[in-house]
């Protein structure tokens, strides 16, 4: 049966953004750069806990306090600032051709909302979203209070869009690349697709729950 998708949800990092396999390297030369030996173990709790908010991520993965884990991820933002990484290749064709279908993007992300508008604004895609909802919320929908993978985390947004577009859960589809992404779609109860573009691969995403005829190796081909 062919989906009658309205609303297409992103995750960013490793789904939209190309910084799932190159944001994991990048904290090996942050651990060693803080004089942290970047072991098999952090390694290990990292990719267990891929995509929490890059602090939490960072708190967790290299065992340190809040303030230390802050001051690593403004480390990493500078990198990323002066070495952007890369949009996933065919991204913004994707994006493009689902407003020419009259499909609503969204961007739903465990980022901090302004970091999140940053990252868009650098590569001028903003504009490709009904609205970008991060930690703080997005511009229009208010912060829900809960993290993925809680399905609770998407009552504010599955709200906004069924008040403002009439739009229900069987014409909305979220994709992300991480296991608490698939965890996160499916209990919420949308079309949920998984990508490995980003550290997990198929047979992790297929674990979460993901169906093997829903995952693909990037968005460009995720075609509604």
């Amino acid at each position: 049966m062919k989906l009658n998708i309205q609303v297409a949800i992103y995750d960013l990092d490793g789904t939209l953004l190309n910084s799932g396999k190159k944001g994991f390297a990048r904290l090996g030369i942050l651990a060693e750069k803080n004089g942290i030996v970047f072991t098999a173990e952090i390694q290990k709790r990292l990719r267990e806990n891929w995509g929490l908010s890059p602090i939490e991520l960072i708190e967790i993965g290299f065992n340190v306090d809040k303030d230390f884990a802050e001051d690593i991820y403004k480390q990493w933002i500078q990198i990323d600032t002066l070495d952007p990484i890369p949009l996933v290749d065919n991204a913004v064709e994707i994006l493009q051709r689902n407003l020419q279908k009259g499909i609503v993007n969204f961007v739903f992300t465990s980022r901090h909302t302004q970091d999140a508008h940053n990252v868009l604004q650098q590569f001028e895609i903003i504009d490709l979203f009904e609205d970008v909802v991060g930690v703080e919320g997005g511009a229009a929908v208010p912060a829900s209070g809960f993290r993925k993978p809680d399905p609770h985390s998407l009552d504010n947004l599955l709200q906004f869009i069924a008040e403002n577009y009439g739009i229900q859960k069987d014409n909305i589809a979220y994709i992300g690349d991480e296991v608490f992404d698939i965890e996160c779609g499916i209990g919420a109860g949308l079309h949920t697709f998984g990508v490995t573009s980003g550290i997990k691969d198929k047979d992790e995403l297929k674990k979460a729950g993901a169906s093997e005829g829903s995952i693909f190796p990037t968005v460009a081909y995720v075609i509604f």
